[in-house]
């Protein structure tokens, strides 16, 4: 039987995977055209060249592996490193061009080394597509869409991990409910989409008079909430009253409209008496009533 030649490099060539090997010196000893490809440089100026020589062409040309790192250096160093101290490896790398490749590094028991690559764009693209869809459908599930605030289960879920933590660590935090005096007087005089601005408008205003982790949100209609976080009764009394202020000398423009409306507020802090978060919102939409029936326009301290 006549012995069958095996056209070892033109298989490999013709192959998907990228396949590299290298001496126990790091030097090149075979390249396939798919590994070529995804070191951005012809196989003639990687065989018989150390890897690090390879990487600082690849890098000085800004092709092949992406490498984020303004110390290309240090950079080598630290993958010296890790090929020394592990016989085997696998990682995900992304190149200049946009593609992905799933690596896998082996140490053979002669010192040499196999580096093999496979091309995985599509996944490692469909994969942050579906990431980026489950943002977007937790930020609409979440978010008021009129005013861009945490919603109500939004909220409510928030709140509950803020009054956790500040049972936990007794730390004072503070509930203010409040909502648009007379608003259904806004929507009967001038339309809802009026309505709708003056609902926006609100918002940003207490946006802009909040700290960075403090919490704003929508109840619903006309009806806002907000949570501070290491914040006794009287320091968000304080807070309360100047977002009232701040409201009342906000006027709503539009298209032959200048509206001006005013909130009423109620102020809770969590006490010993509070079992739940529920507890806590009781008690500032008490106090909201009560600067309701007082002419409105006020902030009520439960």
């Amino acid at each position: 039987m006549a012995e069958i030649q095996i056209p070892f490099e033109e298989i490999m060539d013709e192959t998907a995977v990228a396949v590299g090997m290298m001496d126990k010196y790091f030097v090149y000893q075979y390249c396939n055209n798919k590994m070529a490809e995804l070191l951005g440089l012809p196989v003639k100026s990687i065989l018989g060249r150390k890897q690090s020589e390879v990487i600082s062409e690849m890098y000085a040309k800004s092709v092949g592996v992406k490498i984020d790192s303004d110390d290309l250096k240090a950079w080598l160093e630290n993958v010296e490193r890790m090929q020394s101290s592990t016989t085997e490896r696998q990682f995900i790398t992304d190149t200049v061009d946009g593609r992905f490749f799933k690596m896998q590094r082996m140490t053979l028991s002669d010192g040499g080394h196999v580096v093999l690559g496979m091309d995985i764009t599509e996944l490692e693209v469909a994969k942050q597509q579906l990431t980026q869809l489950n943002e977007v459908l937790h930020e609409q599930a979440t978010t008021d869409e009129l005013t861009g605030l945490s919603n109500r289960r939004a909220l409510f879920d928030k709140v509950t991990i803020e009054f956790n933590r500040a049972k936990r660590l007794l730390t004072p935090l503070s509930l203010l409910i409040l909502d648009i005096d007379f608003f259904k007087k806004v929507n009967d005089n001038y339309g809802h989409p009026v309505g709708d601005r003056v609902i926006s408008q609100v918002a940003d205003v207490l946006q802009k008079e909040v700290r960075e982790y403090d919490l704003v949100g929508r109840l619903g209609g006309e009806e806002y909430a907000v949570v501070l976080p290491n914040t006794d009764a009287k320091q968000a009394g304080v807070v309360a009253e100047r977002m009232r202020l701040s409201i009342e000398n906000t006027t709503i423009e539009g298209e032959q409209i200048h509206i001006k409306v005013t909130c009423s507020f109620g102020v809770a802090e969590i006490c010993a008496s509070h079992n739940d978060v529920d507890d806590v919102f009781l008690s500032a939409d008490k106090a909201l009533y009560k600067a309701k029936q007082n002419g409105r326009n006020k902030v009520v301290v439960a």
